[in-house]
């Protein structure tokens, strides 16, 4: 879907053509293959977030994904670049799941509700499809770092399933808790989270000599990877631990590198 990337900025969509004014003949009965595809297609074009979100998302997808608030999925309807392609249709009864294939690679899941097909899930490959896509996408922050893209990547792809629809499902709701469980993946990275940190701090350092910020770059990342405190010192400001373990790692790496300063 065009929509369909998103969250963490990851955001989700679905949608629906409009009503066939009554003056007009009833169109001819299409076999439920036909209508899903249709509806996913649909999905994949409409840029009506009010539509989509009152029309053509089931009470369940809404409540998983945005809490049951229909202003919370409006807002978040975004075009996303990339088209999706619909794939096979499979229907069982009042389900049905519809491969895709684009940005985002996997299974969406419809249900008849009131006697029409609406979205009402998305598969876990297609979850953890949209969150190494949302990675990949990111241009800023510790995402910014190329490691941490390839490392955070690798991390998501190694989630079990429940793991991956708990953290995509939070994040859409915005659901507190998502900035600590995005730390808890990232810490899994120390490497590349030492580059961004040692990056974030000595970006900072204005008027003074290039050796000296040489020298403070090589001893913070050294000592962020071996002290494995490059997730404390990410929190930054935003906790005692954090803004405790940047100070004492500054000192030290300060320190190490007067003579050049």
């Amino acid at each position: 879907m065009r929509r369909i990337a998103v969250l963490l900025s990851l955001l989700f969509a679905a949608c629906g053509s409009a009503e066939e004014p009554t003056s007009k003949p009833a169109p001819k009965a299409t076999s439920d293959e036909q209508q899903v595809r249709t509806v996913a297609n649909q999905v994949n074009d409409s840029t009506d977030a009010a539509r989509i979100c009152g029309k053509l998302v089931t009470a369940h997808f809404l409540q998983t994904y945005y809490g049951g608030e229909q202003a919370k999925c409006v807002k978040s309807q975004s075009v996303s670049d990339g088209k999706q392609t619909i794939g096979a249709v499979t229907v069982k009864g009042d389900s049905a799941d519809v491969a895709t294939s684009g940005p985002v690679t996997g299974t969406i899941q419809f249900k008849r509700e009131a006697a029409q097909w609406k979205l009402d899930d998305y598969g876990t490959d297609a979850l953890r499809s949209i969150f190494v896509t949302a990675i990949k996408r990111a241009d800023s922050g510790a995402l910014a770092v190329p490691q941490m893209k390839n490392c955070m990547t690798a991390q998501v792809k190694q989630l079990d399933d429940q793991a991956v629809r708990t953290f995509v499902q939070g994040a859409a709701r915005k659901d507190a808790g998502m900035k600590q469980a995005t730390l808890e993946i990232a810490g899994r990275c120390p490497d590349p989270l030492a580059i961004y940190v040692t990056d974030a701090i000595v970006g900072g350092m204005d008027d003074v000599k290039p050796k000296f910020k040489a020298c403070i770059r090589k001893q913070l990342t050294t000592l962020l990877a071996v002290t494995g405190t490059a997730k404390n010192a990410l929190e930054g400001a935003t906790s005692k631990k954090g803004t405790d373990t940047l100070k004492a790692l500054t000192e030290a790496a300060v320190t190490a590198c007067a003579k050049y300063y």
